[in-house]
């Protein structure tokens, strides 16, 4: 965390792990990211010299809010009770009378009332960061004020933590372009290089996924460099992926494996992983994936998907991804049970492989030609998740017919002999 915030002068710092928590199980989860993970934002700032903070709160901290009852004034309304639920019974009632109570407004000294986990995480988050002196009031407007007020007065340089959470993405995609343009401005984004020197690359295709985008980034590992490729997005990706950090590549042609192998050429890193960009997998298990190539036990490591729901994976996509399976190991001899998305392997082996495919056989082509060239593939469990928005390859029958009849072609290939193919770095570094 110092080392992201040598030179920086201020941070408006507006993330937190969003949502209800609907019982103590989700209690960790909170807990880890908004009360551990801010307490090692301040110690990073102070080993970093770094004296301006701008918080962002959140109106959760207050509770239900302000409500008057007309007979008993200002009053604390009870939860709602799930047989009102159920009727569609949403209003809350005073608990003295029961009459009906009438919304206000939160004055800016309200106490803080938290009623979930969320809530209760949140306002510690805050009272971590404000060194315990809390007290009420819109946090989240005031800390943008404070912030645009830093920019506009020329302040040197802001690190902007933007919320990566995914409840809070439709609020933040708006402003994400205007604050990275401020930013810009007075020469303070803090991105990742091409002369970035990051143990691993992570190659991202991208199409249009400005919705899943900031959850996606916001999984890197850390010291990871996080390489989007934009596959001609018309919904601000690009810009999007740049204000959160990312080195951003556009690749005009359109196709999975064009926008794959634009990544792998951009990467500079010894080793690259490959991670789809709409949040069906999460990124933060990359290090799982990429150990074995790390530690020269595996030459290619596949994350074999794990639906977490029905929804995850249609009918049609998994029975394709069944067939492929079979013709893989009649192909190659390797007992695949997935030709995962997510995978990772050395750079210059890869490059080595010289891979031709630009379209949904990429993939496959990148186990074959790994198989032929005798490397070591291994296969690792990872959840696998609904997608954000819609699949542009396995989301519909007619997609999912044009993969399966790239991937034919690529079975059809003749296996390729070349012994500096064969030889090329696997596990080794050779």
């Amino acid at each position: 965390m110092a080392e992201a915030l040598w030179g920086v002068d201020a941070v408006c710092h507006q993330a937190a792990m969003v949502g209800l928590g609907k019982d103590f199980a989700d209690a960790p989860a909170y807990v880890g990211c908004n009360d551990l993970g801010t307490a090692v934002l301040p110690a990073g700032m102070a080993e970093a010299g770094v004296r301006r903070l701008v918080l962002a709160s959140s109106m959760v901290v207050y509770g239900e809010g302000r409500y008057e009852c007309p007979g008993h004034g200002v009053v604390r309304p009870e939860p709602r009770k799930v047989a009102d639920l159920e009727v569609g019974r949403f209003e809350l009632s005073c608990p003295r009378c029961g009459e009906p109570l009438a919304p206000g407004l939160v004055a800016e000294d309200a106490p803080l009332d938290p009623r979930n986990v969320y809530a209760a995480t949140n306002a510690r988050r805050t009272g971590l960061e404000a060194g315990g002196r809390v007290r009420g009031g819109n946090g989240g407007v005031r800390g943008g004020l404070a912030a645009s007020r830093l920019i506009r007065r020329g302040a040197a340089r802001v690190l902007l933590d933007l919320s990566r959470s995914r409840g809070c993405q439709r609020f933040m995609r708006p402003l994400i372009p205007i604050c990275s343009f401020c930013l810009r401005r007075v020469g303070g984004v803090i991105e990742t290089s091409p002369s970035s020197a990051a143990p691993v690359d992570v190659v991202l295709p991208c199409l249009d996924e400005a919705e899943a985008l900031p959850w996606v980034l916001g999984r890197i590992p850390s010291g990871w460099r996080a390489i989007v490729v934009d596959n001609g997005s018309v919904d601000n990706s690009p810009d999007i992926a740049r204000a959160l950090g990312a080195h951003v590549v556009h690749e005009p042609r359109r196709g999975f494996g064009a926008a794959c192998h634009a990544g792998l050429t951009a990467a500079t890193a010894d080793i690259v992983c490959f991670c789809d960009c709409d949040a069906s997998l999460d990124p933060a298990l990359l290090p799982a994936v990429g150990g074995p190539v790390l530690d020269g036990s595996a030459d290619l490591v596949l994350g074999r998907r794990r639906p977490v729901t029905r929804r995850a994976w249609p009918l049609h996509a998994r029975l394709a991804n069944l067939e492929l399976a079979r013709l893989i190991r009649r192909r190659t001899g390797l007992r695949l049970h997935d030709l995962g998305p997510m995978r990772a392997a050395r750079r210059q082996s890869l490059l080595a492989l010289d891979l031709t495919d630009r379209r949904s056989g990429y993939p496959l082509q990148m186990v074959v030609r790994a198989a032929d060239a005798g490397w070591r593939v291994a296969e690792t469990d990872v959840p696998y998740r609904p997608r954000t928005g819609r699949s542009k390859v396995t989301g519909t029958w007619r997609g999912t017919w044009h993969a399966v009849r790239d991937m034919r072609a690529v079975l059809a290939e003749r296996p390729v002999t070349d012994p500096v193919s064969a030889a090329t770095t696997p596990g080794t570094g050779r």
